[in-house]
């Protein structure tokens, strides 16, 4: 008798995306179970997500608009509309250095580093309505009138159109599992075209961006799967990905007071700890990767299908506190186990609507 939830299918398929399916079903699957399965998340958003949120805005509405030139002080004066905004709706506790005036600090750092992107963004051969204002052109507040005159869109600049590929949003069929079909979803943050060759790059926030950062960046099946993903989209051929490394640190006091800092036999200033803020590195992968990658993943889905089918999701304990403690280590604690379901329904915990297809970008594209 299986008693977990049943299945999310969406018109009768399972679809998966990397950030929650998949990493679940990597690392533990009971925390898959209470996420993708009782949807059910904590209520508190973490400071960390919504700094990467708010840093995939700045990046997001930077290369609409400016592509690889150097932004100007109009771009600032809208990031801060937008970054005031999301701030709003996601505060950050008080004590958390990563909130507004961090964001923006952020934000110029980045541009100043990466100045003159020496790649080229790819464009759809037609332009696609912005997927903020809907092609209207305009900035209409929920339960706005469509019919009167708001001030302009901030990603468009009025025009209501979109011409570069940026936060592309896909839903692509993997495979079927007996009569279920398996669509595997995401956001490739910037397909681009770099020394005649196209990659996609992937913004990631970190708070360390040493070697582990970098060894799980050369392994991740999640830029392999945007790989395939942009390739059966296009039909064009990608050598690979770049990860666009962004470490949140909280700024040192010697570089609040821009002063410097020694650490042994090497010293530290403000130009050095920025230089180590923002990295990236390029990552070639081949067909025969592309093809493993696939069928890793089928065999992971096929595990998570054969938990289901005995109605038991295992707990995986070697996750429990690996890097920080689960956000459902207190649920696994409960005993008995059926009264797991009592307290992930409590106010601690709210549902999981997120999906990498909140925006309505299409997911069919050619160059």
């Amino acid at each position: 008798m299986n008693n977990l939830p049943p299945l999310p299918l969406i018109g009768g398929s399972l679809f998966i995306d990397n950030s929650g399916f998949m990493e679940g079903v990597s690392t533990c699957t009971r925390y898959l179970q209470y996420k993708t399965l009782n949807l059910r998340i904590p209520a508190g958003e973490k400071a960390s997500l919504n700094f990467g949120s708010a840093a995939h805005l700045g990046k997001e509405l930077r290369y609409c608009r400016y592509q690889n030139k150097p932004v100007d002080e109009k771009f600032y004066d809208d990031f801060g509309v937008l970054l005031t905004e999301f701030y709003n709706e996601h505060p950050v506790p008080s004590d958390d250095w990563r909130g507004l005036n961090f964001a923006m600090e952020m934000e110029r750092k980045y541009n100043n580093r990466w100045e003159q992107e020496e790649f080229n963004l790819l464009r759809y051969e037609t332009p696609i309505a912005c997927p903020h204002c809907n092609g209207m052109g305009m900035r209409i507040p929920d339960g706005g009138l469509s019919d009167v005159v708001y001030p302009p869109c901030l990603w468009c600049q009025g025009t209501g159109k979109r011409e570069v590929m940026v936060e592309l949003p896909f839903s692509l069929p993997l495979y079927t599992h007996e009569n279920i079909p398996v669509i595997y979803t995401g956001r490739i943050d910037l397909p681009l075209c770099l020394d005649s060759q196209i990659f996609v790059m992937d913004h990631k926030t970190s708070s360390q961006m040493g070697k582990q950062f970098w060894d799980e960046m050369r392994r991740t099946g999640q830029m392999r799967g945007y790989v395939w993903a942009f390739e059966q989209l296009t039909g064009m051929s990608v050598s690979g990905y770049i990860v666009n490394g962004i470490r949140t640190k909280e700024l040192p006091k010697y570089v609040q007071e821009g002063k410097t800092h020694k650490r042994g036999e090497k010293s530290y200033d403000a130009s050095s700890f920025w230089g180590e803020t923002f990295q990236r590195d390029r990552f070639y992968v081949d067909k025969r990767e592309i093809d493993y990658w696939k069928n890793n993943t089928i065999d992971l889905v096929e595990e998570f299908f054969w938990h289901y089918s005995r109605g038991y999701m295992p707990e995986k304990t070697k996750w429990c506190a690996i890097y920080g403690q689960c956000p459902y280590y207190e649920v696994c604690q409960i005993q008995p186990p059926e009264e797991r379901v009592l307290f992930l329904q409590s106010g601690l915990f709210t549902d999981n609507v997120w999906s990498p297809l909140n925006k309505k970008n299409p997911t069919q594209t050619k160059q």
